[in-house]
């Protein structure tokens, strides 16, 4: 049951990591389809991620405060909604309407990932925790090794926008699988008033221009003034973050002021950046 239990978890991302691999090997035919540059469609990749990863901090703490099984249902149901309306988009060719339901399901993904890590944590005794974050990257690396496969077909005989068809038919199972076998998991957090969430959101803005920003000036596509604009946006951002976070309470700041003097967190950064 345990085991139903942390497969269950680990589906809530299977969709969006098979998506990935999907819709890279589908971008010429979403460039032609869409009538846009290849350069310009690189751009929904950069957006993406920088609200993904910026996304990520935030959503963090407030697994901590609230029942991040509903968190996670919370965002696969954006999720879903962004794979049809991303599926729509497709088939009106719609360049405008696709980017903004991809970012739909960026935040989606920001939202499931770290409720995700909170749910293994806080339903797994201690000893197993080991071996339920493999059985979690098992599931990962099984939607990065089967994306490739399923979207080559789907672009084949059914067109780019079938692939919005699969992936929501995924989510559903994950929901489904999500609701059925995980329990409720109480709050054991201290109540913050709404109003501090405020603090955090500014400093996640800031983290999500930053990470865009900063990779303006290696896309080479972009002009010599975007470029610099990029990178004066990066810095400046970067500043701003910093700043803010120096001067906020441990209560309203995006990253824990003790994270840098943590051994496990500055090893498994240096793992992820290699």
């Amino acid at each position: 049951m345990l085991l139903l239990n942390i497969i269950g978890i680990s589906s809530a991302v299977f969709a969006s990591v098979m998506s990935g691999s999907m819709l890279t090997i589908a971008f010429p035919d979403i460039s032609r389809d869409l009538n846009i540059p290849f350069s310009v469609l690189l751009w929904r990749t950069v957006l993406f991620f920088s609200l993904f990863a910026g996304g990520i901090p935030f959503f963090g703490k407030l697994a901590d405060r609230v029942d991040p099984k509903k968190q996670l249902l919370i965002g696969l149901s954006i999720f879903l909604l962004g794979c049809i309306g991303s599926g729509v988009s497709a088939l009106l060719r719609s360049w405008v309407g696709f980017l903004g339901f991809q970012l739909l399901t960026a935040l989606a993904d920001s939202i499931m990932v770290p409720a995700q890590v909170s749910l293994i944590h806080k339903t797994v005794a201690e000893k197993r925790t080991g071996w339920a974050f493999g059985i979690f990257s098992s599931v990962l690396s099984a939607g990065t090794l089967l994306g490739p496969a399923i979207g080559g077909v789907l672009i084949k005989y059914y067109g780019w926008p079938s692939i919005f068809v699969v992936l929501g038919g995924c989510t559903l199972i994950s929901f489904a699988m999500i609701l059925g076998l995980v329990k409720k998991v109480v709050r054991n957090a201290p109540k913050v008033e709404s109003w501090r969430y405020i603090e955090t959101l500014k400093t996640t803005t800031l983290l999500i221009i930053f990470v865009a920003s900063f990779q303006i000036p290696f896309f080479s596509a972009a002009s010599i003034n975007l470029k610099f604009f990029g990178g004066i946006s990066s810095l400046l951002s970067l500043l701003m973050l910093v700043l803010l976070e120096i001067n906020h309470t441990e209560n309203d700041r995006l990253f824990p002021g003790t994270m840098f003097f943590n051994l496990k967190f500055r090893s498994s950064c240096f793992r992820i950046f290699l």
